[in-house]
């Protein structure tokens, strides 16, 4: 399976350049992996990031691009540093929860569908991954409330779409 060019360049955005990017049966419980430069994704993590817009933005979808965006932070992390802490599994995925919402405006989502997507990372990445990849990034207060303040009576849309399938 080829990933469509847009989610290539984001992949390639966050990875800090272009990086190949392979769809191959993993051992099992991993979603996805990388070297330092290759990405390695599950099948059903590639088939998922083809099926993703940001306006019907699935659970699957989400933690697909979680994925690959965790991954593309491994390499860049390897491109620029070599120190052992900055490559450290909380470290990894806190810089990967800051490309969840560029990515989402990049793939031609809106301020609003990013920051959603952004809660529903983050709190995918606390109830799905173990406690070495947690941290203050992963436990902070929903960006949600933030909403609440600008989008007003609109917040109980807002906080459903963000519990969907979630458990927040």
């Amino acid at each position: 399976m080829t990933l469509a060019p847009a989610m290539l360049a984001v992949i390639a955005m966050a990875a800090g350049g272009r990086s190949p990017v392979v769809c191959q049966p993993l051992r099992s419980g991993i979603d996805g992996q990388s070297d330092g430069v290759m990405i390695r994704l599950q099948p059903q993590i590639c088939a998922s990031l083809s099926l993703l817009t940001p306006s019907s933005l699935s659970n699957d979808a989400l933690w697909a691009l979680q994925t690959a965006l965790h991954e593309a932070s491994h390499v860049a992390i390897y491109r620029t540093r070599s120190d052992a802490l900055w490559t450290s599994e909380p470290h990894v995925e806190c810089r990967a929860l800051r490309w969840v919402p560029r990515a989402v405006r990049q793939l031609g989502g809106s301020d609003f569908q990013a920051l959603l997507a952004l809660d529903r990372a983050r709190a995918m990445v606390r109830h799905r991954l173990p406690a070495a990849y947690q941290s203050r990034c992963t436990r902070v207060p929903p960006q949600v409330i933030q909403i609440r303040h600008v989008m007003g009576r609109r917040m109980s849309l807002a906080r459903a779409s963000v519990n969907d399938g979630v458990g927040l």
